[in-house]
């Protein structure tokens, strides 16, 4: 699926989002500031689902080549646990 946006009606993308699916599930988020569109090159997030339905486990923010942040889905006894706060 792919979304474009033109934040000042002028006819010119300010940004494009591409989001790639597995099984119902957005699995990779791709995103391009500017007036091209959104590559390989781009990734921005990358989802980890579990087993049951959007059961989010993990949020993976991918950017420029250092070292990328993940957040996890924790509890209080740091367990992954999607109905709890996400932590990084």
């Amino acid at each position: 699926m792919r979304k474009t946006l033109d934040t000042n009606a002028d006819s010119t993308i300010e940004e494009s989002r591409v989001f790639v699916h597995d099984n119902g599930q957005i699995v990779l988020d791709f995103q391009k500031t500017g007036t091209a569109a959104a590559g390989n090159s781009d990734l921005a997030h990358r989802y980890l689902w579990g087993n049951s339905v959007d059961l989010l486990l993990a949020d993976e923010t991918v950017d420029d080549g250092s070292e990328d942040d993940t957040a996890w889905a924790l509890d209080e006894l740091s367990i992954v646990d999607p109905d709890t706060r996400f932590i990084a």
